[in-house]
Order: C-alpha cells, then structure tokens, then sequence
C-alpha cells in the first residue's frame, strides 16, 4: 500500500511540473506574439507618419513655384507644382 501511496504522489508531482513547464512555454509564445504585434503597430504609425511627413514638406517646397527636389536612393527626382507650370506657360 504504501509503494502505492508514493508512486501517486510522484506521478503527480511530475505531471504538475509538466504541466507548469508547459503553460511557462504557452505564456512566453503568448508574449513574443504580442510583443511583436505591438512592434508592427508602432511600425506602421511611424511610416504612416513619415509619409504624411514627406507630402506635406513637399506641398510647402512647392507652395511658392519653387521647385523640389525628392532623392530616394541614388535617384534624384526634381518636383514642381502644375498649376505654377500652367501660369508660366500662358
């Protein structure tokens, strides 16, 4: 009875660091995925805010019929407001 006894209380203590390892690796693949889902969100808001950033420079650049220049890279490409093409054409 006794060899019993001791052969439960092991199997369960085993079975509960099982089971305690196995929920630490779930919570830890919880975190990770949530950690990078909140990187993506702070990502996105910053190229969101770069691109709003770089049109309205861009409008201001070219507000007073005054060519600009946008570099990407290598390439420089040189912008200019239609509308003040337009008047200088007529």
């Amino acid at each position: 009875m006794k060899f019993n006894n001791d052969f439960y209380k092991i199997t369960t203590l085993i079975l509960l660091v099982v089971l305690i390892v196995i929920g630490g690796f779930w919570l830890v693949g919880k975190y990770n995925i949530y950690k990078i889902s909140k990187q993506n969100e702070v990502f996105v808001a910053g190229y969101n805010q770069g691109v709003s950033d770089a049109i309205v420079k861009l409008y201001q650049d070219t507000e007073d019929c005054n060519v600009a220049s946008v570099f990407i890279g290598n390439l420089t490409r040189r912008v200019a407001d239609v509308e003040c093409i337009e008047k200088i054409t007529r």
